[in-house]
């Protein structure tokens, strides 16, 4: 890449720009022509004939101009979907008759059938929202391409990325005192390599606090409340695996979670190196343990029947989905006595960790 990759919220925050252009006296200088060539893949050489009288006689003349296309940057060089998205552009406008409206250094081009040829590319995820141009009036009608693309993912975002999933397993029950060992992995789906995971590993909120946590080849730190731990060069279909140890001192119930974030490419020469997460829905998980006691120790008590498909134990402690996580879109019953005391169904719309639940 020629330029740093995006991540969606400074692309949202670039899109909310407002632009305010001063009146022009002159208007956007603007040639048509044939497309000759595409350079790279948001870039074109145009062949602009003109006429003029020497004389008695007409003669033509030819000029080429090569425009750059406002608003855009594609993949150059070695980098991940270069050849791709040059190819894209030139199967949409080589051969063709565009219009080129401004300066030829940042100029909008349109042809028969697509009057925003920008517009296009990102659709098909073969280039993204360049923010170095600055404001620009199409910047708040691109962002939105762009997102739309790498949820997809379409394009570069699907073949220039590794889906990094997570899990994490342990024991559903414990006893006040005893050390509960889970075993948390991370697993490269590809189809690229990932250089950097960064893998964040804690109890929940109200949870007891960390103990320990070990891997054979991944580097780890851990404080009392949270460890961190990296994850270097996770090839496809490998996996890492790290145990976290929490002691829980009293009854109720606890967690331990895993969130795990890919390192995106921010290099001006990225490579093969990933542009981003494809699916973040399977970033993070959550494995929850009873320690029996109190109101956990009573018959009845083990499973709140507000959520009538999954075992969650009863508040207190509140839960969160995060602490549940994988768990998502499960029915939640409102005709129960004390219907949702963890709060897991936001919306109130019957069905709990969903969207904005999280």
């Amino acid at each position: 890449m020629r330029r740093t990759i995006l991540i969606v919220a400074g692309l949202a925050a670039a899109a909310i720009v407002t632009v305010t252009a001063s009146a022009s006296k002159h208007a956007v200088p603007t040639v048509s022509g044939t497309v000759t060539s595409t350079p790279t893949g948001d870039s074109l050489v145009v062949s602009v004939k003109s006429t003029i009288k020497r004389g008695k006689k007409k003669v033509t003349l030819t000029k080429h101009v090569t425009a750059h296309i406002l608003g855009i940057v594609a993949p150059a060089g070695a980098s991940c979907y270069a050849n791709q998205s040059t190819d894209a552009l030139s199967k949409l406008v080589l051969g063709k008759r565009v219009t080129v409206s401004g300066d030829p250094s940042a100029a909008t081009v349109s042809l028969s059938g697509t009057p925003d040829v920008a517009a296009a590319l990102l659709q098909q995820g073969t280039v993204q929202v360049d923010v170095a141009a600055g404001a620009f009036a199409q910047l708040a009608t691109y962002a939105p391409l762009q997102q739309t693309a790498e949820k997809t993912p379409a394009g570069m975002w699907a073949a220039c990325s590794s889906d990094i999933s997570t899990s994490i397993s342990g024991a559903t029950s414990a006893v006040p005192g005893a050390y509960v060992t889970y075993t948390a992995t991370v697993t490269n789906n590809g189809p690229l390599l990932a250089p950097t995971v960064n893998v964040e590993l804690r109890p929940g909120n109200y949870a007891p606090l960390i103990s320990s946590v070990t891997s054979s080849t991944a580097s780890c730190t851990s404080k009392t409340w949270v460890a961190y731990c990296t994850v270097s060069n996770l090839g496809v279909g490998s996996t890492q695996v790290i145990s976290i140890v929490i002691r829980p001192s009293q009854p109720g119930g606890l967690s331990a979670r895993i969130t795990a974030t890919l390192a995106a490419c921010s290099d001006a020469q990225c490579g093969s190196t990933p542009l981003q997460d494809p699916n973040l829905l399977n970033d993070r998980a959550g494995q929850p343990t009873i320690v029996p006691g109190g109101a956990y120790g009573l018959p009845g008590h083990e499973c709140d029947p507000s959520y009538p498909t999954v075992c969650i134990p009863p508040s207190p402690p509140s839960l969160d989905c995060a602490d549940i996580a994988p768990l998502r879109n499960f029915p939640v019953d409102w005709t129960v006595a004390n219907p949702d005391d963890h709060h897991l169904d936001g919306d109130h719309n019957g069905v709990a960790c969903e969207g904005d639940d999280y």
